[in-house]
């Protein structure tokens, strides 16, 4: 079976079809992750019927706390963190399903590597990873286009994991890129408000913790990953500082972070 093999967050995955279009299809929307080492990971993807009811997001256990299915427009697909495959019936060779599914399923592949996909923008500063979250609307891309010599490494989803670094993504938003894939130090995270100055406010690890867990990728309800999703956040939240950056649209708000 072809298939193409790319790398997010760390994460090694081969992503294989029974055609040659949707391989192709594959490596065209990751372009810039793709990678010829090994995997850890494999998502089979078919082309299929798939009820055309246009359903809300569906992930919910599949039989075991392991094994996830996942409902949405155009996509039906099986998680099995367990044998570590993502198993994926497409109604036609879309990039978007495609993307959907492989988001997903990096939510939850990550969580058991020790990271989490998180809303957010990231730009590299001064050897540093700085990450901005919030939720739509609160200015993540504003900031990845306010990053001036900055290197960009995402405006709507990175990787930040418990061993302190982030990871640039192929998911983006309203900006378009593709940076490799190569983790740097996590710095710090900001967590975005829109405000008529700027300041930045620190954030206790319990305040921190709560912030990070509203924004991060996660659909599924399982005990057992909410329990691991919170224990690789309070990690996370507990060894990198946090912030709440109230800041203008302009770049103003850099003096404040780098002074950080």
């Amino acid at each position: 079976m072809p298939e193409t093999r790319v790398t997010i967050g760390g994460l090694g995955l081969a992503i294989a079809a029974d055609r040659d279009d949707v391989v192709a299809l594959a490596r065209a929307r990751f372009a810039g992750f793709l990678t010829d080492g090994p995997v850890s990971w494999r998502l089979i993807v078919t082309l299929g019927t798939v009820p055309d009811d246009r359903p809300a997001l569906v992930v919910e256990r599949n039989g075991r706390p392991d094994r996830v299915r996942i409902a949405w427009s155009g996509l039906r697909g099986i998680v099995d963190l367990g044998r570590r495959r993502g198993d994926v019936v497409l109604a036609a060779a879309d990039g978007l399903a495609l993307e959907n599914f492989v988001r997903l399923a990096c939510s939850l592949a990550l969580l058991k590597e020790g990271a989490l996909l998180l809303h957010a923008s990231a730009v590299v500063r001064r050897g540093r990873g700085l990450v901005f979250s919030g939720p739509s609307g609160a200015g993540k891309t504003t900031v990845a286009r306010l990053a001036g010599d900055g290197v960009v490494l995402g405006d709507e989803l990175v990787v930040v994991g418990r061993d302190g670094r982030v990871h640039g993504t192929p998911f983006w938003g309203e900006l378009s890129g593709a940076p490799q894939p190569a983790p740097v130090p996590l710095g710090g995270l900001y967590f975005l408000r829109q405000g008529d100055r700027h300041a930045v406010a620190p954030l206790s690890a319990r305040e921190g913790l709560a912030a990070l867990f509203a924004n991060v990728l996660f659909r599924a309800r399982e005990p057992v990953l909410v329990a691991e999703l919170m224990d690789v956040a309070a990690a996370i939240a507990a060894a990198v500082p946090a912030y709440t950056l109230t800041f203008r649209r302009d770049a103003g708000f850099w003096e404040l972070v780098d002074g950080q």
